[in-house]
Formats: structure tokens, C-alpha cells, sequence
């Protein structure tokens, strides 16, 4: 069925006149009734959603509240809309939007998720804060994305607070997911990796270049089991070598294994469907020197 064909159907509402985007010759009379009726949202908030800078200037300039909300405010909706435009943005915020309105997450959040990051400096510049968290900060949330270390400097540039923890730091999100820039960004600004960053970076395939950043920073010969750690989550090889480049103790005392006085390589042996690895630690010295079997 057609837009059109629904669009028929519809009551001539102001709220469904802005939620099919109408432009203002096809809107019906506004009243100060149907300023804040709702379909779910109001009709400021599609105005916003639909980038229609028109309508809402209409909007308010009859009076409906910028800051009016159903579940989120007009601020709220520009974020999570495909909404780009700086023009419109910076309109909602001198006409008084609340900032920093917290709905689960405050518009900057959001924008720090949608990787927005033209908006998200114009809500820095106009005071959005970024200590305010649902459990976590702004900062936090871009942690978590890929590709985000642009925006990562956006925020520390605005004074971001790098030690803020929401349980866990910024940094724990990034050993998840990042290609190295980011965990090489907030070291340099001040963060101290541990071997469970580490831990993390290796159970998610990180990049190389991630490993041997935290390496660099960990003393691994006083991280006990970091070798065998990294064998039963089955990281590539180059892993492994990255970890005894950095000096991983090749001698450790395997723990939970089915095997008592086994070694490194019958771990691998273990572990790993291909003998790439376990003819790696042979060539290094190891000897099977206790049968075993798969």
C-alpha cells in the first residue's frame, strides 16, 4: 500500500500531518490542543525526526515547550534520528533545549553511540556533561564503539574524566574491541592497563598491535598462567609470540588441566584442531615427554 493510500486513511491530525512530514500550507489549523497530542510522539518530535526545520520553527513559535516530552525530549529524537544538520541543531539549543535531559541516556550519549561527531562538539561547546552518567559516562559509551577514537579525543579534549568507572574502565571496553589506537590513546592520557585488559584483549582477538601495546606495559613475567590463558581461548600464533617476546613465563605451572605435569605444548596439543602451534613449542624445546592422547 501506498504512503499516499495511508496518509488518506489518517485523520488530518497536526501530529500525523508532522509524522508524514507534511510541508506548512497541508498542516490543519494549529490549536493549543494539538500543539502536544501524541501518537507515541508529539508533533515537535516528528518536526525533528523528519529534519523538517520549517515545521518546528512553526512549532514553536506557536508555543509548544522545546523541551517538551513524551518519552524523550525534541533533543532526544534529534539525536537518535539520521538527523546531521548542525543548523537545526544549533536552533534546538537557543531556543533553550535542555542539554544535558537525562531519558536512560542524555543526548550526548546518544550522539557518542550514533558517532555523530560534528554534533557531539557543538553540545561540548554548549556545555553538555559529561559527568553524568545511567551507570555509564559519555565517555564510556565511545569506548565501546569501533572506530571511535576521534571521537575519544573530542571528549578528552572537553575534559573527560578517564579514571571514571562504571565497574569497569574505558580502557577494559577498548582491549575488547579497538585496533590498538585507542588502548595507545588512553594510555598516553593517563590509564594504567592490567593483565585482566590483557586477558580481555586476547579472549577477543584483538588486534597485534593492540597485544603488543598492552605487553609493553604489563610485566608478564609476574602475570602467572598468561600463556595458557591465551592457548585455551585458541589465539593465533602470532599471539603467542607477541606474549613470549615480552617475556611470558614458557615454564609456568598449568592449572585445570586433565593431565597432572603437563606442559605448554600438550596444552596446545590439546586445544588447537591444527599442530601449527604445538610444532611451534617443539621447535622452541619442548619435548612430549608424557603420552598423550586427544
Amino acid at each position: 500500500m501506498s504512503n499516499d493510500s495511508n496518509q488518506d486513511q489518517l485523520p488530518l491530525t497536526l501530529v500525523n500531518a508532522c509524522a508524514n512530514n507534511f510541508s506548512i500550507k497541508d498542516l490543519p489549523e494549529i490549536t493549543e490542543e494539538n500543539l502536544t497530542e501524541l501518537n507515541k510522539i508529539g508533533p515537535i518530535h516528528y518536526a525533528v525526526i523528519n529534519n523538517n526545520l520549517e515545521v518546528f520553527s512553526l512549532l514553536i513559535k506557536h508555543g509548544v515547550s522545546i523541551n517538551f516530552r513524551s518519552e524523550n525530549t525534541p533533543l532526544h529524537y534529534f539525536a537518535i534520528s539520521e538527523n546531521f544538520n548542525r543548523e537545526f541543531l544549533t536552533n534546538i539549543i537557543n531556543l533553550g533545549a535542555d542539554i544535558n535531559a537525562v531519558n536512560d541516556e542524555t543526548p550526548l550519549m546518544i550522539l557518542c553511540r550514533m558517532k555523530k561527531i560534528d554534533l557531539i562538539k557543538i553540545l561540548l561547546e554548549n556545555g553538555a556533561d559529561l559527568k553524568l552518567k545511567n551507570g555509564q559516562t559519555a565517555f564510556h559509551i565511545a569506548s565501546m564503539e569501533t572506530e571511535s577514537v576521534d571521537i575519544l579525543k573530542v571528549l578528552i579534549s572537553f575534559g573527560a574524566d578517564l579514571q571514571e568507572l562504571d565497574k569497569r574502565s574505558a580502557i577494559y571496553y577498548a582491549s575488547k574491541k579497538s585496533k590498538g589506537v585507542e588502548i595507545e590513546l588512553l594510555i598516553n592520557n593517563g590509564l594504567k592497563p592490567t593483565k585482566s585488559h590483557l586477558f580481555k584483549a586476547l579472549k577477543y582477538q584483538n588486534s597485534e598491535e593492540a597485544i603488543r601495546l598492552l605487553c609493553s606495559q604489563l610485566d608478564l613475567k609476574n602475570i602467572s598462567n598468561v600463556l595458557e590463558y591465551a592457548i585455551k581461548d585458541k589465539v593465533p600464533l602470532s599471539y603467542i609470540k607477541i606474549l613470549i617476546e615480552n617475556n611470558a613465563d614458557l615454564h609456568q605451572k598449568i592449572n585445570n588441566f586433565v593431565l597432572s605435569d603437563s606442559n605448554l605444548l600438550h596444552l596446545a596439543m590439546y586445544y588447537y584442531d591444527n599442530p601449527t602451534i604445538a610444532d611451534f613449542f617443539i621447535k622452541i624445546g619442548f619435548k612430549p615427554d608424557v603420552q598423550f592422547h586427544y
